[in-house]
């Protein structure tokens, strides 16, 4: 059980700001895979295992469910479709837009990525040209950053 926690809790630290989504709807996602689980039939699963009632609900709660919600972000992250490129100066927050399906494109705004990575020096302004930022569509159709690369300036 503390496994499949952990598992979740890397996951969505990891995982959770480069998929483009709010975090409400991983919340949402850990819960949904939580209870999913409590699907399977107790007497073919839970019974066989020689697990009570209420230890077959708390490992599907804190086992299963995390386990299952943090392979669908990761599996989000490794089948994507084609990726689409934005660059941006360093200190301007990367705007990528990604075709939809049969409707207007999705504008996503991503932050300056060197708040988060850096504190800002003399050496990112001085040798770095700008960010170049790779966004794809995951299998479950929501965004995803495939790449975040810094580039320098030629020497």
């Amino acid at each position: 059980m503390a496994l499949g926690i952990f598992f979740a809790i890397f996951s969505f630290l990891w995982l959770g700001p480069r998929t483009l989504v709010p975090g409400q709807l991983l919340v949402k996602l850990l819960v949904v895979c939580g209870l999913v689980t409590l699907l399977l039939p107790y007497r073919s699963t839970g019974l066989r295992l020689g697990m009570e009632r209420f230890e077959w609900f708390l490992f599907n709660l804190l086992a299963l469910g995390p386990t299952l919600s943090g392979l669908i972000l990761w599996s989000n992250l490794a089948i994507h479709g084609p990726v689409t490129w934005g660059e941006e100066p360093v200190g301007r927050s990367v705007v990528i837009e990604l075709p939809a399906n049969g409707g207007s494109p999705e504008r996503h705004t991503l932050p300056w990525p060197g708040e988060q990575r850096f504190s800002r020096t003399d050496w990112i302004s001085a040798d770095v040209r700008g960010w170049r930022v790779g966004v794809a569509r995951g299998w479950t159709g929501k965004a995803v950053v495939v790449s975040m690369e810094l580039v320098r300036r030629p020497s």
